[in-house]
């Protein structure tokens, strides 16, 4: 070869690749080493067309200094030398391979069609993707270098699974342990008004309106229901339900016939005192008064029928099927031409509070009927009483933003206690009394209306009623309203208020139906959590 050019194996694919050029120069050409010159710039009588570095094929020199002879023989003697090179270097093995010859082809790489594509190594392998014969080893070293990439990235997407998941875990571990701590807190509340509540139950059985160990005791029937709806709520054990029984049957031995009621209504019941020496009741006297009828009897039947469905025990219920009849059929007794219940044969006012307990007891004593008692004909009778409620109730007490607190009988609002939200008891407390007693879900706009405008004219939850001096009593049903409205945060307040009367010694005018009502408030709280 000739001596002022430093072959090397570039160099020989170089003059393989220039073949059917015409002219060529092998004395002036650069080494491998060189640097390339700029384009098109002419050096002595040599002009350098392609100005790539000498690995690049096409990096060549034109000049006319030999003839065609010395040309051909230069050619000759290289294309044997490489032929004896490559035979040296392996070509055979890189033929077992599958791999086409070079230099038998202007372009060393396989022809492909104009709308083949390169495909991206993806993350996992496809299944059942049979490669093309052509491709197949061609496409052998992507595979491969998919295989070996893929470790490290299904590696990496794993760790951020893995750190993702961990971070929903802690999340979810935080908020678990937020929520038991919440639930815990209204436990303890509940614990302590129901360890306090049982403590009002008197030695007769009956619930104190306020129990002392000494002293004279009033018994009112109706606040005594709502302790016993709020105990069997919370406590399902047998202690409870007997003790619960013991109530009951003051209860049952107290009810009037109709000799014995001054309106000559069977099923009522009266309030009472009671003599208390040392604990013991001693001696009880009837007051022969009750505030209304509708509601004493609603709230008992809604007891029974709370026992019937915590305790399963229907024995007791059907012991005292006639008495139940007689109480059910007090309230139909004052359910006027309209549908709904008076307060009392002596005192026919249609109020929103009684109606709304009416519907809880109708529904209770529907479900008694329907499921332990039997009796078809009563069963249809309280039944066509629920459906009527159901069906007209908001129709005509709803009287555009608020409930009326007195309905006529031609459902016109009662003048007589015109609207206000300023006047505390009965026009604004009336208010919970649907969502209460189910006439009004939760969620419905009745509810959501009735409950804004409570909450916007009475800071309810700091017991501000109680400071601006419209009432005097702490109204539980506020904790059991917040509840049922889901309003953890102005439920949360008004028990840190009440947490101050019960850190007081719970004086009076705390009485036993407010800690009820605030016992159901916490036990409604307690189920929305869990």
């Amino acid at each position: 070869m000739v001596a002022s050019c430093t072959f090397c194996m570039k160099c020989l694919l170089r003059l393989l690749r220039v073949f059917p050029n015409s002219r060529f120069c092998l004395q002036k050409r650069q080494t491998c080493s060189q640097k390339p010159v700029l384009r098109n710039k002419k050096v002595g009588n040599t002009y350098i067309i392609q100005n790539r570095p000498m690995a690049d094929p096409k990096g060549i020199v034109y000049n006319g200094g030999y003839d065609r002879m010395k040309r051909m023989i230069r050619v000759a003697v290289t294309f044997g030398t490489i032929i004896c090179m490559l035979l040296t270097l392996g070509m055979t093995e890189v033929h077992a391979a599958g791999l086409r010859d070079p230099f038998l082809y202007k372009n060393p790489v396989v022809e492909k069609r104009k709308d083949d594509k390169i495909k991206k190594p993806s993350k996992k392998p496809v299944k059942n993707e049979k490669p093309t014969e052509e491709a197949s080893t061609e496409e052998a070293p992507t595979e491969e270098a998919s295989t070996e990439e893929t470790p490290t990235e299904e590696a990496s997407t794993e760790e951020n699974t893995e750190e993702t998941t961990e971070e929903m875990a802690t999340e979810e571990q935080m908020e678990e342990t937020k929520v038991n701590e919440q639930i815990a807190a209204y436990q303890k509340v509940a614990a302590e008004e129901a360890a306090w509540l049982w403590g009002q139950q008197l030695s007769n059985g009956a619930f104190a309106f306020y129990n002392s160990e000494n002293g004279s005791v009033y018994i009112n029937p109706y606040f005594s229901e709502i302790v016993a709806i709020a105990l069997i709520r919370h406590d399902n054990s047998p202690n409870a339900k007997a003790a619960i029984e013991n109530y009951f049957d003051w209860h049952f031995s107290h009810i009037n016939t109709a000799e014995e009621d001054y309106n000559g209504l069977a099923g009522t019941i009266y309030d009472y005192d009671a003599v208390v020496k040392n604990g013991v009741v001693v001696s009880e006297t009837s007051k022969n008064h009750y505030d209304s009828t509708d509601s004493y009897s609603a709230l008992f039947v809604k007891a029974l029928a709370d026992y019937a469905k915590t305790y399963g025990d229907s024995s007791y219920i059907l012991a005292h099927e006639t008495q139940i009849r007689d109480i059910v059929n007090v309230m139909f007794a004052t359910m006027g031409e309209n549908g709904y219940t008076y307060a009392k044969p002596d005192y026919k006012i249609c109020y929103l509070m009684d109606n709304a307990e009416v519907y809880a007891g109708l529904c209770a004593a529907d479900y008694l009927y329907k499921n332990i008692l039997g009796d078809a004909g009563m069963s249809a009778k309280i039944n066509e009483a629920v459906a009527f409620y159901d069906t007209n109730f908001n129709k005509h007490w709803w009287k555009g933003d608020h409930y009326a607190t007195v309905l006529n009988p031609d459902y016109t609002e009662y003048t007589g206690y015109a609207f206000d939200w300023s006047m505390f008891y009965p026009c604004a407390t009336a208010q919970m009394f649907p969502i209460l007693y189910g006439l009004a879900t939760p969620d419905s706009a009745y509810a959501f209306t009735a409950y804004n405008g409570l909450c916007n004219a009475w800071d309810w939850q700091d017991m501000d009623y109680i400071s601006e001096g419209a009432d005097v009593f702490c109204w539980g049903n506020f904790a059991y309203l917040g509840a049922l409205m889901k309003d953890e945060e102005r439920l949360d307040a008004y028990l840190n208020k009440y947490d101050e009367i019960v850190a007081s010694g719970r004086p009076y005018p705390l009485y036993s139906a407010e800690s009820a009502m605030v016992l159901m408030g916490c036990e409604m709280m307690i189920s929305q959590l869990k």
